[in-house]
């Protein structure tokens, strides 16, 4: 029997096969993150709480307590709640699963149930992201840490780490995601912390780098045949280069001051326009807004810019400094 499939990741946990509900776990937890990309967060709600009850099980080798209702009937409702509890009660060698409010797991659970039972509306959207946001994903990357020592981003690896060079050899083979997957999920959670206090950023903007990563990777499988002949000969006889220049000077001329960088997102090259603020120093130049000329990929808030395009920012500023005559 071949093994099971998984897409966004490049390691596995030890022995995994040897706990179905682990492989089911992790297959469910990327398909959370394919509706995530397309905007459907009730769905991802739902299906990441079916992952973390798959997860537990898993630990536990064994299937989901049972409540009783006083009608002698079997309940649903509470398993989330239940496999937490059992878990979090071994507090000193599960710390980071045993530290979210026992409320906050129940209320996601109840969220999901809610929604699986009666279905849900666009109101339910920004309620599906805060609780993804704030239980749902990490509590699915605590419980990896602490039962299965297997990691998603950098930050469960080392707390202030936001990139694979940052961590040892040793914490690098422990990330579980493909490295460009993972540094995106670093960035949901920098995102978070930066922003959760700020009324003028959506909580949603926090998967924006995530979210865009991870339709780019879905797209081809949309693609025909025909559409992929037609983008080779645009790119053959000029006309893909010279609608990517007209889309540059386009979002140049909306910026006050921009550099060019190459993107992360489609790997092309300069095709990634960053406005740049200049402060007083050289040191606190800070990226504001960023768009790539190529995939599409658009940050237009300066806190998220800032977070997602810290690493373009830090290679290019030394070529700034000097363009720009910062030196002092």
């Amino acid at each position: 029997m071949a093994d099971p499939t998984l897409i966004f990741f490049r390691g596995r946990p030890h022995d995994w096969l040897a706990q179905p509900p682990l492989a089911s776990a992790l297959q469910t937890f990327e398909t959370a993150l394919i509706n995530l990309a397309l905007g459907r967060y009730p769905t991802t709600l739902v299906l990441t709480v079916s992952a973390l009850e798959s997860l537990i099980k898993a630990y536990r080798k064994t299937a989901a307590p049972q409540t009783i209702g006083a009608d002698g009937k079997k309940v649903r409702d509470e398993y989330l709640l239940k496999l937490w509890e059992d878990l979090a009660a071994e507090k000193d060698s599960k710390p980071r699963t045993a530290k979210f409010p026992r409320e906050s797991v129940e209320k996601l659970g109840w969220k999901r149930n809610r929604m699986v039972h009666y279905g849900y509306s666009p109101e339910d959207d920004m309620e599906c992201v805060e609780r993804l946001l704030d239980v749902g994903f990490p509590l699915f990357d605590a419980i990896l840490a602490d039962c299965f020592d297997f990691h998603l981003g950098f930050h469960s690896l080392h707390p202030t780490a936001s990139t694979p060079d940052e961590l040892s050899v040793t914490d690098r083979a422990k990330c579980g995601l493909l490295l460009d997957y993972a540094s995106e999920w670093t960035k949901v959670f920098a995102l978070r912390s930066a922003t959760k206090d700020n009324p003028s950023i959506r909580s949603s903007d926090c998967f924006l780098g995530l979210a865009h990563r991870i339709r780019r990777y879905i797209q081809p499988t949309f693609t025909s045949l025909a559409e992929d002949a037609m983008s080779m000969h645009a790119d053959e006889i000029g006309t893909k280069f010279d609608q990517v220049e007209k889309r540059l000077s386009e979002i140049k001329s909306q910026f006050r001051e921009s550099w060019v960088s190459d993107c992360q997102y489609c790997n092309e090259v300069q095709c990634l326009v960053l406005e740049i603020n200049f402060p007083e120093t050289p040191e606190k130049v800070t990226v504001s807004r960023a768009a790539c000329a190529h995939c599409d990929m658009i940050a237009l808030s300066a806190p998220v810019a800032r977070i997602l395009f810290r690493e373009n920012l830090r290679s290019a500023l030394p070529e700034i400094i000097k363009a720009y005559d910062l030196t002092g």
